[in-house]
């Protein structure tokens, strides 16, 4: 098991957008963005994402954005690792907090074949009473490139 004694969260910041343009390479499975889209969360959404650290070592992090429906989890990066070790808890549970004090819903878009993320936000509801229910799908296209499709589905977390 885990010593979680050893981790610490913190909000990111304006100096991050290298970082976690490098942590989402790193990661090997998401869309890495331009360091100016990481300038852009950490600068105007930083008090609902936040970077995990195992003493000084950046190990993971999530960058949720505040959206009309409530608050849109959009990316969460783990180091390889680092997974599966039960700490995307300690990284979804801040966001979810920050969402109960602005009395909003937490969103958030899953590929059907991400399992690790599927469990890993389906297990965070149910220890905490939450359901995470399918509001909608996201099927994307680009014109310009054939070769581009994402599917996902949509969720929606009812915070009380």
């Amino acid at each position: 098991m885990e010593n979680f004694q050893e981790y610490t969260l913190r909000n990111i910041q304006e100096q991050d957008c290298t970082l976690l343009k490098k942590m989402a390479r790193d990661c090997g499975t998401l869309d890495v963005h331009t360091a100016y889209t990481y300038w852009v969360v950490s600068r105007f959404f930083a008090d609902t994402s936040f970077v995990l650290c195992r003493g000084s070592e950046p190990v993971g992090y999530i960058m949720a954005i505040e959206v009309p429906e409530g608050v849109f989890i959009w990316q969460i990066g783990i180091l390889k690792e680092y997974r599966g070790k039960g700490i995307s808890a300690l990284l979804i549970s801040p966001v979810f907090e920050a969402a109960r004090r602005r009395g909003a819903n937490i969103l958030l878009s899953i590929d059907e074949e991400n399992a690790a993320s599927n469990a890993a936000f389906r297990a965070f509801c149910q220890r905490q009473g939450l359901k995470m229910e399918t509001c909608g799908d996201v099927k994307l296209r680009d014109a310009y490139d054939p070769t581009f499709s994402e599917c996902e589905k949509l969720y929606c977390i009812h915070i009380e």
